[in-house]
This record gives structure tokens, C-alpha cells and sequence, in this order.
């Protein structure tokens, strides 16, 4: 009987050294991180306009500064507050949180210029997820219109018919270069916001209905343990009547110089 306990706990022994001994062979996985949101964090960014083939319109630079100023709650999060300073029109702030490895801010933040993109908007007071490791795609916002009155610049008064969408999309992991003169290299994630309208308007005076289609892309890319690199939005173009009618939408682009994060 001696002899079967004795045996029973040398297997039992051989047994845990095995597990051991894979487990100590097999490193822990670490998540990346690429949103770090500590109060105090700040980066710095060359600012510019884009002409219609992508290129900057370097008359246009600002220098941005973007800080961590302290946090808040709303709707319901506690979130913290980033604040802009812009060289040439002053300071702005935004709300952001992370849960889960995703990004959140609030709807209005994400919003087209209305001035270039002239839709009436019903914005809800709410928070959308605008990076999501976990998914290639998702719907962020939905707007439908039912003849809807509309200004068209240039053109007047409309009747807009159709659906807006802004769908977020999970873009290519890669090495970038950032910083004054290029000079930092960092794993890079990819972050796509893209905006489409699908429908028709009908222009007072004018007998029938044309087309209106629109896409539009605004890019971020995250560096691993710095934050926002870069972010750009493409130039784009509204079409009505299937190019009859063009409206160009400006695009921009930002681009980190330095940074500091705890």
C-alpha cells in the first residue's frame, strides 16, 4: 500500500513539472497599448489644408497642441478632457474614453462640416466607439431624409432625399515614421472614419430629381505608447446629377512633431 501512495506521488510530481514546465515556456501575452489617456499627456502637431489631388497647401500650416486638461463626466462617463490650442483660431476641447481596448468620444465630434457638407443633422447626445481592435467594421451613425429641406450652395433651396452614413473601419498595422524630422519609429495602427451619403435632391426650379453621392475618409493613425500621430482627411467631391453639378470638399492633414506621455 506504501509503495502504490509512493508511486501515486511521483506521477502526480511528473505531472506538475510538465505543466510547469510549459507553462514558464509560453510568454504572457501583452496587449499593445495606443490609446495612453493620462492627465498631463500632450502632443504637438503641423496642421495643413489639402488641395483637391492631396497635396498641402503649405500657406495653410498651424501649429495645434493637443493636452490632456483633466477629466469629466458625460453622458453618463467618466471621460477625460482633450483640449486644442490652435495657433491662429484659438482653443477647442473634445471628450474621450477607452474601454475594453476601444476609443470612444462623443457623436458631435465626428460630424462633417456643415459648411462643406450642407445636411441638417440630428445629433444625438451619445458616445460612439471610433477604434475597435476587435472589429474590421461598424455602423456609427444613421440619418435618413424624406424630401427634406435643404440650402445647396449656389443653388438655394432643395429637397434632399436619401441616407448618410458614417461607418468606422479598422485599417493596416504597420511601421511609420513620426516626429520632427521623421525621427521616431513606431508600430502604427490604422483607424478609418468614412462618411457616404446615398439619394437624390430636387432643386426649386428645376423639373426633376437628381442623384447626390458623396464619400468621404478621414484616416488617424495610433502609435503604440504615444497616441495620435497623424490624421488625415481626404479631399472629396459631391456629385448631383451624376457630375452635372460638383461641389468640392477640402481636406486636411495633421502631423505629430513631439509629444510627451506618462
Amino acid at each position: 500500500m506504501k509503495i502504490l501512495n509512493i508511486t501515486l506521488v511521483l506521477a502526480f510530481l511528473a505531472i506538475m513539472l510538465i505543466i510547469n514546465g510549459c507553462s514558464s515556456s509560453t510568454s504572457p501575452t501583452t496587449t499593445k497599448n495606443f490609446f495612453p489617456i493620462v492627465s498631463g499627456n500632450y502632443w504637438v502637431y503641423a496642421s495643413y489644408n489639402l488641395d483637391s489631388l492631396g497635396n498641402k497647401d503649405l500657406t495653410s500650416l498651424t501649429t495645434d497642441s493637443t493636452v490632456i486638461t483633466g477629466t469629466q463626466t458625460l453622458y453618463g462617463k467618466s471621460s477625460f478632457i482633450f483640449t486644442t490650442y490652435n495657433s491662429k483660431n484659438g482653443s477647442s476641447s473634445q471628450n474621450f474614453y477607452t474601454e475594453n481596448g476601444k476609443l470612444y468620444t462623443a457623436v458631435a465630434n465626428i460630424m462633417p462640416d456643415t459648411t462643406q457638407i450642407p445636411l441638417p443633422l440630428n445629433i444625438p447626445e451619445a458616445w460612439i466607439v471610433i477604434a475597435d481592435p476587435d472589429s474590421s467594421s461598424w455602423t456609427i451613425f444613421t440619418q435618413t431624409y424624406d424630401n427634406t429641406n435643404v440650402s445647396l450652395p449656389g443653388y438655394g433651396s432643395a429637397k434632399l432625399t436619401g441616407t448618410f452614413t458614417i461607418k468606422g473601419e479598422k485599417g493596416t498595422q504597420s511601421t511609420m515614421q513620426t516626429g520632427e524630422n521623421q525621427s521616431i519609429s513606431v508600430t502604427a495602427q490604422e483607424y478609418k472614419l468614412v462618411y457616404s451619403f446615398v439619394g437624390n435632391v430636387t432643386i426649386t426650379g428645376l423639373p426633376l430629381p437628381m442623384t447626390l453621392n458623396f464619400t468621404g475618409t478621414r484616416h488617424s493613425w495610433y502609435g503604440e505608447n504615444i497616441g495620435l500621430i497623424q490624421s488625415r482627411t481626404d479631399p472629396a467631391t459631391i456629385s448631383i446629377g451624376g457630375g452635372l453639378i460638383t461641389q468640392k470638399i477640402q481636406g486636411s492633414e495633421s502631423d505629430m512633431l513631439r509629444y510627451h506621455v506618462n
